[in-house]
């Protein structure tokens, strides 16, 4: 099980850290609160589109729900801002790309380096 949180307070107090490390727990924080929406956007999405249908009345069936909701939105379920392809079928067709034909990933720089335009929407490779 990993734990993931926006890097708050209340998940950096040790007592915190020390239960869930006590129970096998993997923690992932994010860098920056703000980079946090990424993967909130995945959960609503999880939770909005398969699991809040699907009659759900144990744990053990929230478990085997949960995976077939993240397999079916990485391998099945197309996406727009993919061309219409899940993550999977993306990755694949990006892999067989010659290298200087791949999509460039757009990095944001951190908050202190946004105050000029010229950093905001930089590209890297």
């Amino acid at each position: 099980m990993i734990h993931h949180s926006d890097k708050g307070s209340q998940y950096i107090y040790l007592d915190y850290i020390h239960l869930l490390t006590l129970y096998g727990i993997r923690i992932s924080m994010c860098d920056e609160p703000w980079k946090n929406a990424y993967t909130e956007r995945i959960n609503r999405t999880i939770k909005a589109e398969y699991l809040d249908g699907w009659d759900i009345r144990h744990f053990d069936g929230l478990e085997k729900a949960v995976g077939k909701a993240v397999r079916n939105y990485n391998e099945t379920r197309p996406h727009q801002s993919l061309n219409w392809l899940s993550p999977i079928q993306f990755e694949k067709m990006v892999e067989k790309l010659p290298e200087d034909q791949r999509p460039v990933t757009r990095i944001y720089k951190e908050s202190t380096e946004l105050s000029t335009k010229s950093n905001v929407n930089s590209k890297r490779k």
